[in-house]
């Protein structure tokens, strides 16, 4: 589990209660007082009680009130989003837009587990097919995940056209899988389609950047990308780089475990590929 303090609020927000949302608001604010004032004093200025600010340290996944100070003091040291001016260089702009894809990256992988990896090979390399299926900047991810497993043996379905996905979802079975992408987890479309593949008893993984959402109930493993919102790029937008490393992560897992089988179908490719060379 990661010890970021921002990104276990952030995966968990939508699961939080009236009282968790209001010390999360104030600690995220205030992060310098959370790291140097006590228990009681950080109580009084949120007007919230010692036992509720010790409760809310234990649903985020720290052992104590302690533990989430320290992973506080740790962010807060390490926060690299801060806005740039007109008055940066071009290199320093570039410099905070690699650094932030490479702090979203390495966030998401800290949400991985080797049982939830195990879940996705063992779901995916017993698929007789898989449909990549996503709205809107999500499709962009599912359609980079279908060129990615044409290379494979494995029979691959994608549609940029929600009604399509409807379709190809009602002609699966519990033999084939689905991996749907959604940021928010939330779009009414998307779990329509989830819903279809349920009653078709289809496996899913579900890649979203939230925990506790809708669209997560369908799944059979769900995978979280996490991201960073800036006044220059939506945070939906810079979750898709996380979201491609987690397709990048099941395609080579596939791989692996059809290495035989998968080099016959990569020389196919590439010799087709070759007649279109000049």
């Amino acid at each position: 589990m990661s010890s970021n303090f921002q990104l276990r609020i952030k995966t968990r927000m939508n699961s939080l209660s009236v009282t968790d949302k209001k010390i999360a608001g104030y600690l995220q604010n205030h992060m310098d007082e959370a790291t140097t004032l006590t228990i009681h004093e950080l109580s009084k200025n949120m007007n919230t009680s010692s036992a509720s600010l010790s409760r809310f340290a234990k649903r985020l996944g720290y052992s104590n009130l302690q533990e989430m100070k320290m992973s506080i003091a740790q962010t807060f040291s390490k926060d690299i989003f801060d806005e740039l001016t007109p008055s940066d260089s071009l290199m320093n702009i570039a410099g905070r837009v690699f650094q932030a894809n490479i702090e979203s990256i390495k966030d998401t992988l800290s949400l991985m587990t080797e049982e939830k990896l195990r879940s996705v090979e063992n779901i995916i390399t017993k698929a007789d097919k898989v449909l990549f299926a996503g709205l809107g900047g999500s499709n962009i991810v599912a359609f980079d995940a279908y060129h990615k497993f044409l290379r494979t043996p494995m029979h691959t379905v994608f549609q940029t056209e929600f009604h399509l996905q409807l379709m190809e979802a009602s002609k699966l079975t519990e033999k084939d899988c689905a991996i749907i992408i959604s940021h928010s987890g939330r779009n009414g479309d998307t779990i329509k389609l989830a819903q279809i593949l349920k009653e078709k008893k289809v496996p899913m993984i579900i890649i979203t950047s939230f925990t506790d959402t809708p669209l997560q109930e369908f799944s059979t493993v769900a995978l979280i990308s996490t991201s960073e919102e800036t006044a220059h790029r939506t945070e939906a937008l810079s979750a898709i780089l996380s979201q491609m490393s987690i397709i990048d992560t099941i395609y080579v897992i596939y791989a692996i475990e059809t290495k035989a089988n998968l080099q016959g179908s990569l020389q196919d490719i590439r010799r087709a590929i070759k007649t279109t060379r000049v």
